[in-house]
């Protein structure tokens, strides 16, 4: 059996609407030497049947006898790896046509252990470009979430990935602590060109303030010791942390994550306003961050005019 360049691994679970969408991405790449692998963590709503109808011979379908998470499902889809990459695509999104052709010539070229592209985001009111903020990364600068941390627009060498694998007890953030325990032994190559779409509408990516928040608990509790080392990537974490808080209206939650923010950083304007935000309760609380967060929301779109239609 021939041995393919890239094994693309898409792990799903009852996303049998949209699942054809990213399968049919993978099989439009200009780049043709790939397998892909489907690894469903065991959906209810026919997937299998969806999946299995789509003809061609690169795809193959693994379906896992219990649901485990979408760690689990990645760490299935590493084990039936052959190629000489990896590449994942979540489920509820899509790559561009020229994503393995640009990033396997990229990877070969480097000593890096994985390359990573940008990003179009789909909003149900435009598209715009997110290039990767970890370029200059490495584990002793460590990584802030100004622009999020995505796992799809990376191609990684199969042995780096099958050795670090995803941490199945993770609730969340599984893609963050990849790349912290990449950069470990190995660094990421950066690509301004965008490899990738990831779509927001309809309400279907798992990214809920609740779900974030519940992966990024988990993420403090592992790393707890490297972050009180590390003062500035201590109060980003523990900033957006206070973001899901102030969305879910839990006040005290929130204050808990900006006691943090200012014992790592004392003069911050920002964790100093929603502090005292916070004091106004659950429900005073909720009804300032919206009128905050809905000044912040036009103060994004008025960059984005500018940087797309301003010289």
């Amino acid at each position: 059996m021939t041995v393919p360049t890239v094994s693309v691994i898409i792990p799903t679970y009852n996303r049998a609407h949209m699942v054809p969408r990213a399968i049919h991405s993978v099989l439009a790449q200009t780049f043709a030497d790939f397998e892909l692998l489907v690894v469903d963590d065991a959906s209810t709503d026919g997937t299998e049947e969806i999946v299995r109808g789509i003809a061609d011979p690169r795809l193959r379908y693994i379906r896992r006898p219990a649901n485990g998470g979408v760690s689990a499902a990645q760490n299935t889809g590493l084990a039936a790896a052959r190629g000489e990459f990896v590449s994942i695509l979540h489920s509820d999104d899509e790559y561009l046509p020229v994503k393995l052709d640009v990033q396997v010539p990229l990877l070969r070229a480097t000593d890096a252990g994985a390359v990573m592209g940008a990003v179009t985001i789909v909003e149900p009111t435009g598209e715009f470009l997110r290039l990767s903020n970890l370029r200059g990364t490495t584990y002793e600068n460590w990584i802030g979430f100004e622009k999020g941390i995505h796992i799809s627009p990376m191609l990684i060498r199969r042995p780096l990935a099958q050795a670090l694998g995803f941490d199945e007890t993770l609730p969340g953030w599984e893609d963050v602590d990849f790349v912290i325990r990449l950069l470990r032994t190995s660094r990421l190559e950066i690509s301004d060109e965008p490899m990738v779409r990831l779509h927001t509408d309809g309400g279907h990516r798992l990214s809920s303030a609740a779900t974030q928040l519940h992966g990024m608990r988990g993420l403090f509790a592992k790393y707890e010791r490297e972050l009180r080392a590390r003062p500035e990537t201590r109060y980003r974490w523990h900033l957006l942390a206070a973001h899901f808080c102030a969305r879910l209206g839990d006040a005290a939650g929130a204050r808990g994550h900006l006691r943090e923010c200012l014992a790592a950083r004392p003069a911050a304007p920002a964790a100093w306003l929603l502090y005292l935000m916070s004091l106004a309760g659950d429900r005073g609380f909720m009804k300032a961050y919206h009128t905050y967060a809905s000044a912040s929301r036009a103060k994004e779109s008025v960059r984005r005019f500018r940087a797309r239609w301003v010289a």
